[in-house]
């Protein structure tokens, strides 16, 4: 009976306050050169028993991984000062309870969270910080109460920067006032949406105005050299959001902001917001020839993430908090329909070309290059690509053994191939006429406005495209998506005008030899990094971690197992001598096929829709 009063009490709490309560959040970022933050939140309390969360599935992670681990102190006061004792949920670690005395009207909560240590799966959602720049994730600084409604309370934040820093957020700012930054009042869903850089060398340029949204970068490094891109690149990045309205036609957001870290001491980051992406790459990501496009290919997949994904996501992925778990099942649809527009938007914003080679060219090699990765692996043959997603976080932390056999993240590329063939089908099925831009204005663009998303299910999308071209939809999606495979399906090669076969001489797509001729990958000692089931190597017994010492006789180097290839054709075998631990194994390869590469090659006779795919729509209503 006592716990059903406390539970009672909690929701006269919420209908008392109703939409007032806010908590007021102080951030101390004074102390990120230490690795340090220590954030201050009040929240309005009533007597009884209260519950507070640390956020624990994070959007864009797709898993229950908030990292917890990191949080060093937390220390609960009373309005007048008096320590409270608090106690951890036996069952939940992400749950914490604290008893609010008779009279207690406002509870203090403080924290300290240890930056710079993220796990596989924490990356695009912990906190960095070094001597000269700072990445603040809201979600690794608060607790919020059990009452909170996340998309209706609200949050005052306040940040305390180190002398001479400057701030890059998708947030308002209201004020500045010496080292500290105050923020518009949000919803905490609108906080913890807007993560924020900032540093020493932060510098912020606005992009194009497009139909009457608003664009900006900001960049911040260690070096001030690294923020000023050279003016090409600016082209690229207002070419990507006019060719984004182009796609999509409408937009949820007034504003949008890249926010984009170049350091070489900060892991990869690459994390959908709806009106930012969280983005991380080294130092001369947008001032060196060979590493422009990748960071142009990254920022072009966040930024397809504020339509798909974020305004309209999964409806199993619309969850009331941040502690009530998700279902991922249609990440098939969140990251492998993003991971398709976000190749069309990085080749049409002409950005990745290299070596000569046209944006189109290098998208068309990029496809060929992520086939020949995807069909490598024979984990389809036991799970469907649906499982890849609903067990999304664990496919990141995966055991590097085998990875041909334990399946990876495989809704991003397969979906991908998934979303060709249905693009390719719509533009045969209707003459031309209609493409996926079509269902994407007609679905991802259609906006809900005054919310933060707009959910969907797997019947919308397939009413949406059959309102287009009526099909076997469903067919199509279950034979990629819920059924196994014996091998990697390639029609949507085929429907896109291409399809694959074999060389002796290196492609575009294929320099490794002995990977595709005898399924053997290898690292510069000689060591097996992994092995293709099914093919000459695995057949002959090798396995990860093998070091070969020998070839045929002769001390192992890469040239003489290439060599060999090459003679098998007359000998038809190849000698391998290994180091296993401390023992020295032979193996005898049975093999007279040569050098073998895999060659993506135009069907002549057919229709090239990658080219179609891949040009640019010629961008939206652009305003100076």
């Amino acid at each position: 009976m006592k716990r059903s009063l406390i539970l009672l009490g909690s929701f006269l709490l919420v209908s008392q306050l109703g939409l007032i309560a806010q908590m007021q959040l102080s951030v101390d970022a004074t102390q990120m050169h230490r690795s340090l933050l220590k954030t201050v939140a009040h929240y309005p309390v009533e007597e009884g028993l209260l519950e507070l969360y640390y956020p624990e599935w994070i959007p864009g992670i797709h898993g229950p991984k908030g990292p917890i681990e990191n949080v060093a102190e937390i220390a609960m006061f009373d309005g007048e000062g008096n320590r409270l004792k608090w106690n951890r949920h036996p069952h939940d670690v992400f749950r914490f309870q604290v008893e609010i005395p008779q009279g207690v009207t406002q509870l203090k909560v403080a924290l300290t969270y240890v930056c710079n240590q993220p796990s596989v799966n924490s990356r695009g959602i912990d906190s960095y910080g070094n001597t000269y720049l700072a990445i603040i994730n809201w979600n690794t600084c608060l607790l919020y109460p059990e009452y909170f409604d996340i998309h209706q309370n609200t949050v005052k934040a306040t940040l305390d920067l180190p002398q001479g820093w400057n701030v890059g957020s998708s947030m308002a700012v209201e004020g500045e006032n010496e080292r500290r930054v105050t923020f518009e009042e949000v919803s905490l869903i609108g906080l913890i949406d807007a993560p924020l850089i900032a540093g020493e060398f932060l510098r912020t340029l606005e992009l194009a105005t497009v139909s009457g949204h608003r664009h900006f970068i900001h960049l911040v490094s260690e070096s001030e050299h690294a923020v000023r891109p050279k003016a090409e690149v600016l082209q690229g990045l207002n070419q990507l959001v006019e060719e984004g309205l182009a796609m999509f036609g409408r937009a949820a957001y007034e504003e949008y902001h890249f926010l984009l870290v170049l350091s070489d001491s900060i892991p990869g980051i690459g994390l959908e917001h709806l009106r930012s992406s969280l983005n991380s790459e080294p130092e001369g990501g947008l001032t060196k020839e060979n590493l422009i496009p990748d960071t142009i290919q990254l920022l072009a997949h966040e930024y397809a993430h504020s339509w798909c994904g974020k305004h309209r996501r999964p409806a199993g992925m619309a969850t009331k908090h941040y502690n009530e778990p998700k279902d991922t099942r249609l990440l098939w649809i969140y990251e492998g329909l993003d991971t398709y527009l976000g190749h069309i938007l990085a080749a049409r914003s002409d950005l990745i070309a290299k070596d000569k080679s046209s944006s189109i060219e290098q998208a068309i090699i990029g496809l060929g290059k992520s086939t020949l990765g995807q069909r490598r692996k024979a984990s389809r043959r036991t799970m469907p690509l649906e499982d890849t997603a609903s067990s999304a976080y664990i496919r990141r932390a995966r055991s590097t053994n085998w990875p041909t056999l334990v399946r990876s993240q495989d809704y991003y590329r397969e979906g991908e191939m998934l979303w060709l063939e249905i693009d390719c089908r719509l533009r045969s099925e209707s003459d031309g006429e209609l493409s996926l831009d079509d269902f994407c204005q007609r679905f991802l663009g259609d906006i809900d406005e005054g919310k933060e998303y707009h959910s969907f299910d797997q019947r919308e999308v397939v009413s949406k495209l059959n309102s287009l071209v009526t099909y076997g939809w469903e067919d199509v999606i279950d034979n990629y998506v819920h059924d196994l495979q014996e091998s990697l399906p390639l029609a949507f090669l085929t429907e896109a005008g291409y399809h694959l076969e074999y060389t002796n001489e290196k492609t575009d797509i294929d320099e490794n030899m002995i990977l595709t001729s005898l399924g053997l990958s290898m690292y510069g000692d000689g060591s097996v990094g992994y092995v293709v089931p099914e093919l000459v190597g695995d057949k002959a017994g090798l396995h990860d971690g093998v070091k070969i010492i020998g070839v045929n006789g002769r001390k192992y180097s890469q040239k003489r197992f290439e060599d060999a290839i090459r003679s098998s054709v007359s000998s038809r075998l190849i000698e391998l001598l290994t180091l296993q631990g401390d023992k020295f194994v032979e193996f005898k390869l049975e093999y007279d096929l040569g050098p073998r590469y895999f060659d993506l090659v135009r069907n002549e006779d057919e229709t090239d829709y990658l080219t179609q795919i891949f040009s640019p729509l010629g961008g939206a209503n652009k305003q100076e």
